[in-house]
């Protein structure tokens, strides 16, 4: 690559101050906090006074650098169907503060594999999709390394394999010595990075092409602007259909994951944890109107400049488009450029270090619970230190491997989580609304689902259609731009073939790539999350069904939704002002209408309507 000094001296600066805050701040939670205990530094159950502390930190977790890079190569490359995805992410918040809220705050539960053991009364269950989630947070993680890596690989000409250590490393490190307190406070900085960076790019389109209409103008005139897309062919890559249902799928996972529910379990109040809830999924609806709005914004300004920059080999791959875009269209604003880059880097940072914690914690929680029990607590925190440095250390070794993945950096975390995800919100679904529901359904149906997805997604990249790309623009001017581009390259203008492979530029032999296959191969990725939420749910209630007889124990009416608790529970259709329902070891009762301005410690609020007050006995 010839452009290597997009980079000045002032963006590197604006990276690097930007680099050091989460390991600032997180030394000074480790300072601030050494005597505090260890437990509620780095294990579930932190309680933080800060409502908007926490609703940021779970919207920057997963609104990450690979939304700032991929999403916006998508609509570049695709057009602007890929936004309504952040629609189905915002209706997935809202189910879960109507869900996962009332179900699992009330009764303390601070982990969804916790509420998994209780509901199907299995430890396996619960150690198994704690493996599944595992494996999947790993590969997520390790694609999140990709937008800073590529994004200094087209600015500074490094290497991206050093970037990945990078990163990596200082994501460790500071997750390793701030506990859960260091990385809710250090989002809510990283987030505020992201919408800046959006911001001033916008913007800054819009005065280099004559403001927002003429943009938009040149965006149509590329395709870029067509929402009209409502086949029910999931064939189709993006469509209202796969795109609501599909992001609605995927999205669930993260609103049930270990993740965001640590992090609920933190707030003391639930109206406080429903209200997280609601604004997060209103903030991801916002989110997706900056990713299509830079999207087009990106083809507009390369339009305006007759300069598609993969056929001019100014980059390597489609996913190094915003990146590029960036540094070339502020090069003439020190420091902008590097706000763009710190973006990246942050929210890299702040999603690898929250996933790291939470692989860490289902490890020791989860797996080693029972092993560790008779050790002491400064020895368990201890090897919580270790299992993070571990999984660091796994995630920088998959950053490498998530570069040969097919697609852009986008389609390859839904294709991840739909395939490895997407059984565990199924087997959480599959408790919460059926009685009936059990062990053996739980465990067949997340093994059939996670079976079904796999042969999907191998079957697409090894026989699949490939997607035909919308026309790039124009290219005559590239080697006329060399004022803007700093780079003298005759190949610049050279058409590439018509099979050329949208993410990687290599040309494909086939005689015809873009035709369709055999039906199941050729599914677009985002119904991958739908399918195996389906499979989970319908084989593990049929084997459930057929296995009831090996299940004598009666599930708890509290370990369900309350519409499906309200259906079942053997209780007068008149108001009661005491119901008791006795689980395994612990007796609930339930007070109604009382006062829970007095609710503490082992008594929580279950619900804002009528049942207001739990009150915990033991038989121990």
């Amino acid at each position: 690559m010839e452009s290597n000094d997009l980079l000045g001296t002032e963006d590197i600066v604006v990276i690097m101050v930007c680099l050091a805050v989460p390991l600032i701040k997180g030394i000074v939670f480790a300072v601030k906090e050494r005597l505090s205990s260890m437990k509620d530094r780095f294990l579930p159950g932190e309680r933080i006074d800060s409502l908007a502390s926490v609703t940021i930190s779970i919207f920057a977790t997963y609104m990450s650098a690979v939304t700032l890079m991929g999403s916006p190569t998508d609509v570049y490359v695709f057009g602007c169907m890929y936004a309504v995805n952040h629609i189905g992410f915002g209706i997935a918040f809202l189910i879960g503060s109507f869900t996962v809220v009332p179900l699992l705050h009330p009764l303390g539960i601070s982990s969804v594999f916790e509420y998994m053991e209780k509901r199907y009364d299995s430890l396996l269950v619960r150690q198994f999709f704690v493996m599944v989630t595992v494996i999947m947070m790993m590969f997520f993680m390790g694609i999140s390394l990709l937008p800073p890596a590529l994004g200094v690989e087209v600015g500074a000409g490094v290497d991206y394999s050093l970037c990945i250590i990078i990163v990596g490393s200082i994501a460790t490190f500071y997750t390793l010595i701030g506990g859960l307190k260091s990385f809710v406070w250090t989002d809510a900085f990283l987030c505020s990075l992201m919408f800046v960076a959006f911001s001033v790019l916008i913007a800054r389109v819009t005065l280099t092409v004559g403001g927002g209409n003429s943009a938009l103008i040149l965006a149509e005139a590329g395709g870029r602007t067509d929402f009209n897309q409502i086949s029910p062919d999931p064939r189709e890559r993006h469509t209202w259909w796969g795109t609501v249902l599909g992001g609605t799928a995927f999205w669930l996972f993260f609103a049930y994951s270990q993740s965001t529910v640590k992090r609920l379990s933190g707030v003391k109040s639930i109206t406080s944890v429903k209200l997280t809830m609601v604004i997060n999924g209103f903030l991801v609806i916002i989110y997706g109107a900056f990713v299509l709005g830079l999207g087009m914004m990106i083809y507009a300004f390369f339009h305006y400049k007759r300069c598609d920059p993969l056929k001019a080999g100014l980059i390597k791959n489609r996913n190094q488009t915003p990146p590029f875009f960036a540094l070339v269209a502020m090069k003439d604003h020190p420091g902008i450029p590097g706000l763009y880059m710190a973006a990246l880097f942050s929210s890299a940072l702040c999603t690898v270090s929250s996933g790291i914690n939470s692989m860490a914690s289902n490890t020791l929680d989860e797996i080693l619970k029972k092993p560790l029990a008779r050790y002491s607590e400064l020895c368990r925190f201890f090897i919580n230190k270790v299992f993070i440095l571990f999984y660091g250390l796994v995630v920088i070794g998959l950053g490498f491997v998530a570069i040969g993945i097919e697609g852009t950096v986008a389609q390859k975390i839904i294709t991840i989580v739909g395939a490895f995800g997407s059984p565990v919100t199924g087997a959480f679904l599959l408790g919460a609304v059926s009685l009936k529901a059990n062990k053996f359904g739980a465990l067949v149906g997340g093994a059939a689902s996670i079976a079904v997805n796999l042969w999907l997604v191998i079957g697409m990249h090894l026989h699949g259609r490939k997607i035909r790309p919308l026309p790039g623009p124009p290219s005559d001017m590239c080697f006329l731009n060399t004022t803007l581009f700093s780079v003298e390259n005759d190949s610049m203008t050279s058409e590439l073939p018509s099979t050329v492979d949208v993410v990687t530029g290599e040309v494909d032999p086939g005689s015809d790539p873009y035709g369709f296959t055999f039906f199941m191969y050729d599914i677009s990725y985002v119904w991958y999350g739908v399918i195996g939420v389906l499979v989970t749910f319908f084989v593990g209630l049929v084997v459930s069904m057929c296995t009831s007889r090996y299940v004598t124990k009666e599930t708890d009416p509290l370990l369900v939704f309350r519409i499906f608790r309200q259906c079942t529970a053997k209780v007068s259709s008149t108001k009661m002002d005491v119901y008791e329902a006795e689980a395994e070891a612990v007796t609930y009762t339930f007070t109604v209408n009382s006062d829970p301005a007095d609710v503490m410690n082992k008594t929580h609020i279950i619900d804002g309507d009528d049942v207001t007050q739990v009150q915990y006995s033991t038989h121990l």
